[in-house]
């Protein structure tokens, strides 16, 4: 009796999951990334200097994508 309500518990669990894994969409035009200062960050001033983010996305077909 046990192992059958313990059963059930987890087929209704699993259920709930798989509704609620629905991947989110959403539209946007603009990237924020954070910058600071220091050798770490030095990856970000390059992609912002050369422009990496935004011919990424233009080749991607994303129109427009402000950083």
């Amino acid at each position: 009796m046990f192992a059958r309500k313990l059963l059930g518990l987890a087929a209704g669990a699993a259920l709930a999951l798989s509704l609620g894994l629905a991947p989110a969409r959403a539209e946007v035009s603009e990237v924020r990334i954070s910058k600071g200062y220091g050798v770490l960050y030095l990856p970000l001033f390059v992609m912002q200097e050369k422009k990496f983010l935004e011919s990424q996305a233009a080749k991607a077909g994303l129109g427009d994508v402000k950083v």
